[in-house]
């Protein structure tokens, strides 16, 4: 099973950290708490254009009984698409350059799990759905990972390269290390840089998850697959 890859698209991880001083002035991360993690940070699109947004629960994820079960629902993700005062500098940049190369970046954030901290196992959609998301990571340490049951785990260096994460599997991530883990991270449909997250005739059910959004991405696929781009 794939459930990543390293994309050859490469960001300036030292502007990232520059630019994340002035969203940090914007007031304390937002936080989610993940089981035992404290996961959370600063929206760069939502649904309302406020920062603190974005973070809404939603997903999959294990019980007691180690069954998945649905907690609050988020919104469509087409939903989060408004730019907020967080999304400045390099990190505007980043999904002006998403946007130009056919990714249709949504639910942008700035992720942040601390150091010891672990996320429970879940999944963020239904095995039926088409749901990657790209990973740039600009602070991080050898002992933080991205981690699917029964497949293996990631560590996704801050090098300034993006990387896919099928999130319909069931996952967590950790950070064992001693530093903090900062991330971006955004909803994607990356259909033209992709060798293994390609929207497929299998994947009609997108529209379920993602709404008319998800469902006119997938038709224009279809038709570039047609004229051969």
């Amino acid at each position: 099973m794939i459930f990543h890859e390293k994309l050859k698209l490469k960001f300036d991880v030292e502007a990232m950290r520059e630019e994340f001083v002035s969203v940090q002035q914007l007031g304390d991360r937002v936080g989610l708490w993940h089981g035992p993690a404290a996961f959370g940070g600063w929206a760069l699109q939502s649904q309302d254009g406020d920062w603190r947004s974005g973070f809404e629960k939603g997903g999959l994820y294990k019980n007691t009984d180690d069954k998945l079960v649905a907690k609050e629902p988020a919104l469509a993700i087409h939903e989060y698409h408004m730019r907020t005062s967080a999304c400045t500098g390099i990190f505007s940049d980043i999904i002006d350059e998403l946007e130009e190369q056919g990714f249709y970046p949504h639910r942008s954030r700035i992720t942040v799990l601390d150091p010891g901290q672990i996320t429970i196992w879940h999944t963020d959609a239904l095995d039926s759905c088409y749901s990657v998301r790209i990973h740039i990571p600009f602070i991080t340490n050898l002992d933080c990972a991205f981690e699917v049951q029964d497949e293996g785990a990631v560590h996704m260096p801050a090098d300034g390269h993006a990387y896919l994460i099928d999130s319909s599997t069931t996952h967590r991530a950790y950070n064992k290390g001693t530093e903090i883990r900062m991330h971006f991270l955004a909803q994607v449909w990356p259909t033209k840089h992709s060798e293994h997250f390609i929207v497929n005739e299998s994947q009609k059910d997108i529209s379920d998850f993602h709404n008319m959004k998800g469902y006119k991405i997938y038709q224009q696929v279809m038709r570039d697959k047609a004229k051969g781009l």
